[in-house]
């Protein structure tokens, strides 16, 4: 039986609006100015969740083809329709706000076959949705996982873990201290630097988990996701702060997570919810934000609750469309799966 993760759900679903408020500009970025950290975050959990629905299975013969098509099934079709309610907004702002989007049929082209736009002069990898990068990168974690997981020992484990590292290190002295990596054409090689850390270290603290090697770290959940939440709006900038968060707090921080589990039902529901909504959140909020920007503008401390009501309507479209789209879509695929393959369930939380 998997087990469901309650306070690693609700740290994803902190990190996935703190990205939202990112993302919305002006006073909002100011404030949450170091929310591009909650995609190592993302990396790092879901090397955790992944590691505990796959690793054994993996190990004891499951085909690499197998586990891609259900990363794919979990990913592809919030993916898709992000893809194609960016292509509607962006004709909306070419008709009625006067947007150039020449470009438009090349990013559709590669948006649909799930390729980065990987030279040009420092665009998005994917301009009609660009937090999709993330998604790529993890793919390519998942797939070099999945080739190698009959023999990733732990030792070996440790050895990827320590060169992520160093790449990381290097990545960030590169960006000069700042981990936004891995977003557009001039700094990709950056998102693998951060994947190539997060996802082989959330492995590795699962199977310490399962040993039972881990620290006995037990602290409140709801403090948890308060500490997480600092570590997007902490006001200090330098070489080594991003290294300090991603390397040593949020790792404790899932430590803590994995050894402290919500005690009531009505809390464990709340966190639960949040990983219910982050993926959908995350995947598809910038469309609506570049839509909504494009025809609204002003500022004030009303323009700044209006951006925050939008928000509230954000996460409940998100919850929307997880309920009522990606769960059938899902079911529809896994149905669709050979009877002999029927076995093997989606992990319940990945990004």
């Amino acid at each position: 039986m998997q087990r469901r993760f309650h306070t690693l759900e609700g740290l994803r679903g902190v990190a996935a609006v703190a990205v939202v408020l990112f993302h919305l500009g002006g006073a909002w970025r100011a404030v949450f100015s170091h929310a591009y950290l909650a995609v190592d975050l993302f990396f790092l959990i879901s090397g955790v969740v992944i590691g505990h629905a796959y690793d054994l299975k993996l190990r004891n013969g499951w085909r690499a083809g197998d586990f891609m098509a259900a990363r794919l099934r979990r990913l592809a079709p919030l993916y898709f329709l992000g893809l194609l309610i960016g292509v509607v907004f962006a004709l909306v702002r070419v008709t009625f706000a006067g947007a150039d989007m020449k470009s438009l049929p090349f990013d559709l082209m590669l948006g649909a076959a799930f390729i980065p736009q990987l030279f040009g002069n420092q665009i998005c990898l994917f301009p009609l949705d660009y937090p999709c990068w993330s998604l790529f990168t993890e793919i390519s974690a998942n797939l070099a996982y999945a080739l190698t997981a009959r023999v990733l020992s732990k030792r070996f484990l440790v050895v990827s873990v320590c060169f992520g590292l160093i790449l990381l290190i290097g990545a960030n002295t590169w960006a000069h201290g700042n981990n936004d990596m891995g977003t557009t054409t001039a700094n990709w090689l950056g998102g693998f630097a951060r994947v190539g850390f997060g996802f082989p270290l959330g492995l590795l603290l699962n199977r310490a988990q399962i040993e039972g090697r881990l620290p006995r770290w037990s602290v409140a959940p709801p403090i948890l996701l308060t500490f997480v939440g600092a570590t997007f709006v902490f006001p200090w900038h330098g070489l080594y702060n991003d290294l300090i968060i991603i390397v040593l707090v949020y790792p404790a921080l899932i430590v803590a997570a994995l050894n402290s589990e919500p005690e009531s039902f009505g809390t464990n529901r709340l966190f639960g919810l949040a990983g219910f909504i982050s993926y959908p959140l995350y995947v598809l909020h910038v469309p609506f934000i570049d839509l909504f920007d494009s025809f609204l503008t002003g500022r004030g401390l009303l323009w700044l609750l209006l951006k925050l009501g939008f928000v509230g309507a954000l996460i409940i479209l998100a919850y929307l469309i997880a309920r009522f789209v990606d769960e059938p879509v899902r079911s529809w695929l896994r149905q669709r799966r050979p009877a002999s393959r029927r076995g093997w369930a989606d992990a319940p939380l990945s990004q």
